[in-house]
Order: structure tokens, then C-alpha cells, then sequence
């Protein structure tokens, strides 16, 4: 995708020898703030506008750059230095900070955490009382932002206890904003240690990645502190540390569903210590729902009913026609490969390639379903930073994401939804190439072997 005959010039080899990591991070770090600048003060962070996405899709392409030019010229170096730390950590805040100024646009989830909360606090159930049907006492002037009132909640017990738990400290949608932001920044600090020398540079990466701060600061998703329970399970099981392990990813599934699959993965490797307090964790939440079996009501209908910004769902539905034939066949497609990595993780756990065995079963859940809102896009992550090859292509979607927002043009002044096939182009093909390009070689063997196992089949047909 790259010309790499560019790294090897005269001119950038002059270049790299003159301008240390500190100053590239330093001079990189300003032109991004300049432009989150401008896209907060001129050109404004509003969904509805297509002034937004292009300009959100220029400050990612210099991200963009920024990040090739870490990985090529940087990457072999020892980047461990304070100097480095600091500059990293400090840009994040700042554009953290120049995006909460902002006016909330890219969602309105944060106003549904807020009243879930509300209701908890209340003594009232959100698995049984949708927003709508909360008393009228409760009702106040977010009321009328709150989106799907009348679906009950979709989230895991934990999450709604964070919400109830926040709104207790302050009453007021803003707490939600500002602690999911500390989140997101203590994910990037936590990360900075947690990650080994030869993997440090890879931060950027997510430090200060355009739709991640957009998503956080202003979307007011709380992904960023999933990002970092994963993290730490990943380095807790490294270091042996299985019981802790364990206990971590059933807090990351008690927050956000997913997690769950990395059990596929890694059960071997927690071993009898690490999958205790994920079987008890489990039971208890199992007796949970079938107590109040209302609890999955919102889930359902988000399984049901939503479909979003899909790639392969998209394709298989355009042939069929058919929404819930479509999910029955990709189901059953993520169901055998979800097999696959049972069968195969003890394997790939020895030969140190669990992250990339995760980024693909995180990775194909995502393009298997029919909805890929942008900030799901923080759940491939942790595995980009802990894997040992560099994935463009995720990275890349992570910039094309932001075309999705381009459906709240129309839905936003005549609330018609409808997306149109030329932004699914521009979101998911630069993906699709990458990934491909990427894979060229494993895919090469694979056909390779698959036309071998045909001429063996076809010979034996013969005689």
C-alpha cells in the first residue's frame, strides 16, 4: 500500500537523522490540536453536516501519517523515556479536553445512562421500566433526548451499576461525559506501562486516534474502560496472575457483553485458578436471568431489530432478502469458527500469536453483524497493541468509520433512515483492500492448499 522505496531516500534518511522521536511527537502532537481546533471552533462537531465528517476525515489522515512515519523511521527504537510519556499523555488530555468543550452531537447514549442510573437510584428496575415509563416525577429536561425510550436496557448488570453509582455523585448527564473521558486517558496512561519496550511506540495508535477521542469526548462511550480491563487481563495472565485474570474479564463482560470470547482463546491458559471466579461469575449472572428473564428483553430487540453500517451482513441480505435467514447463516459461519479457535488455541497460544487469534475473533464478530456503530471499533484495539504484526487495515477503518455519520444528514431534519450504498463503499472498502494486502501471503498458502486437496479429490474421483 506504502512505496517503500520513500524510506530508504537520501532526504528522509537526512531527515530521521535530524529530527528525534521527542520532536516528531512534539511538532505531530501540535498540528493534530490545531486541527481538533478548528474542527471544534469553525468547522463544529455536528453529525448532521458533511463539513464534519470530511474535516474529521482529514485530521484522521494526518493521524494517519503520523502513525507510518512512527512505525517505519521510529519503531526500533527504545521509546520508554519520560520525555515521551509525558508528550504522549499531554496531547491526549488536551484533545480530550478541546472536544468536551464541544457542543454533544455524535450521540445521545449518555442521557439513557443518565436515567437508567436515575431510575436504580429511584428503586426501580431498568431491565422492566423502559425511560418512557418511568414516573413523571422523574422526568426532567433530558428527558426528551433520550434515545429508544421505550426499549428497557440492553446494557450488563455492571455498567448499570456504573451509571447508578455516577449518578449518585452528581446528578447531572455531565458526570457521564467526564468519567468516561478520565477512563479513556487512564486506559492510554495504564497502557503506556503495561506495554513492552518493543510495543510502546504502538500507543500513538491509540492515543491519538481521531474517532476514539470524537467517540469518547463527545459520543460519551464508556469502550475506553473496556479497552483497559482487557489490557490488564492480557498482562495479568502473562504474568500468571490467572485468579486476577479471571476475575477481569468477567468485570469486562459485566460491562460490555464481548469479552466473553476471549474465554475461547485463553481457557486453556487460565487454567482451573482463572476460570473459578469466570464459572462462578457466570453461574451468578445465569441465576440473575432466569430470575428476572425481562433482563435480556432489551438485548433481544437490539439483536432483532437494529442493522447499521454492515459489510458482510449487508452483502449476504442483498442476496437473500432475508434479515433473519441472513443472521441464521453468518451465525452459523461465526458459530464454526468460534470452534475453530477452541480448537486451535492451545496452538496459537504457544506460538505467541493469542493477540492476532483475538483480533480475529473480536474482528469477525464485528463485519459477521448487522450493526458496527463507530465506537465498537475501541474493541479490536487492546489486541492491535499487544499483536506483534501491524494492522492497517483496522486502523485504517478506524478513519472511514466516521462516513457512517453521514445517515443523520437526512435522519436528523426528516428522521428518515436511510444509508446510502456509496458511504458503505468509502467506510468499508480501504478496509477490505488493506486486509486483504495484509493477508496476502496466508491467503496464497490457503488457496495453495486448497487447490491441492481439490487435484487429490479430483484423482481420487477419476481412477
Amino acid at each position: 500500500m506504502f512505496d517503500s522505496s520513500l524510506i530508504n531516500s537520501p532526504s528522509i534518511s537526512k531527515f530521521k537523522s535530524k529530527i528525534t522521536y521527542e520532536s516528531f511527537l512534539f511538532m505531530s502532537g501540535i498540528l493534530l490540536m490545531f486541527n481538533y481546533l478548528v474542527l471544534v471552533m469553525i468547522v463544529n462537531i455536528d453529525r448532521s453536516t458533511f463539513y464534519f465528517e470530511l474535516y474529521s476525515f482529514i485530521i484522521f489522515l494526518f493521524f494517519l501519517i503520523t502513525v507510518f512515519i512512527v512505525h517505519k523511521y521510529y519503531s526500533s527504537i527504545r521509546i520508554s523515556s519520560f520525555v515521551q510519556f509525558v508528550l504522549i499523555i499531554s496531547f491526549s488530555i488536551i484533545y480530550q479536553i478541546i472536544i468536551i468543550l464541544s457542543e454533544l452531537s455524535l450521540s445521545d447514549d449518555l442521557f439513557r445512562f443518565y436515567f437508567e442510573g436515575k431510575a436504580i437510584v429511584n428503586g426501580i428496575n431498568p431491565y422492566i421500566t423502559a425511560v418512557q415509563d418511568l414516573p413523571k416525577n422523574l422526568h426532567d429536561q433530558y428527558y426528551q433526548y433520550v434515545n429508544n425510550a421505550e426499549i428497557p436496557s440492553p446494557y450488563p448488570p455492571l455498567a448499570l451499576i456504573m451509571f447508578a453509582f455516577l449518578y449518585i455523585i452528581v446528578q447531572n448527564p455531565i458526570i457521564y461525559r467526564l468519567t468516561f473521558s478520565f477512563f479513556f486517558l487512564l486506559s492510554i496512561f495504564i497502557g503506556y506501562f503495561i506495554l513492552g519496550n518493543e510495543s510502546k511506540w504502538k500507543l500513538i495508535i491509540y492515543a491519538w486516534n481521531p474517532l476514539l477521542h470524537l467517540e469518547t469526548a463527545n459520543g460519551v462511550h464508556f469502550d475506553g474502560l473496556v479497552v483497559l480491563v482487557v489490557m490488564l487481563f492480557l498482562v495479568l495472565l502473562k504474568n500468571q496472575k490467572n485468579a486476577l485474570a479471571g476475575t477481569m474479564i468477567l468485570i469486562g463482560f459485566l460491562l460490555k457483553f464481548y469479552p466473553i470470547i476471549l474465554i475461547l482463546i485463553y481457557w486453556r491458559k487460565l487454567g482451573k485458578r482463572g476460570l473459578i471466579p469466570v464459572i462462578t461469575g457466570l453461574t451468578i449472572y445465569l441465576a440473575f436471568i432466569f430470575t428476572i428473564p425481562q433482563a435480556l428483553d432489551g438485548l433481544i430487540i437490539y439483536f432483532d431489530s437494529w442493522y447499521f453500517n454492515s459489510s458482510v451482513f449487508w452483502f449476504i441480505d442483498q442476496i437473500f432478502h432475508n434479515f433473519i435467514l441472513s443472521r441464521l447463516i453468518l451465525g452459523s459461519v461465526l458459530l464454526v469458527l468460534f470452534i475453530f479457535i477452541i480448537l486451535k488455541s492451545e496452538e496459537i497460544w504457544k506460538s505467541e500469536k493469542s493477540s492476532a487469534l483475538a483480533l480475529f475473533a473480536i474482528g469477525s464478530m464485528l463485519l459477521l453483524q448487522p450493526v458496527f456503530h463507530p465506537w465498537y471499533i475501541f474493541w479490536v484495539f487492546p489486541f492491535i497493541l499487544f499483536s506483534k504484526k501491524m494492522n492497517y487495515s483496522w486502523i485504517i477503518l478506524s478513519g472511514t468509520l466516521i462516513w457512517s455519520y453521514n445517515i443523520f444528514i437526512l435522519y436528523d431534519t426528516t428522521q428518515v433512515w436511510i444509508e446510502l450504498d456509496l458511504v458503505r463503499a468509502l467506510v468499508w472498502i480501504p478496509f477490505y483492500i488493506t486486509l486483504i494486502i495484509e493477508n496476502n501471503r496466508i491467503l496464497k498458502t490457503y488457496f495453495r492448499k486448497l487447490e491441492l486437496n481439490l487435484n487429490v479429490l479430483y484423482s481420487a474421483i477419476i481412477n
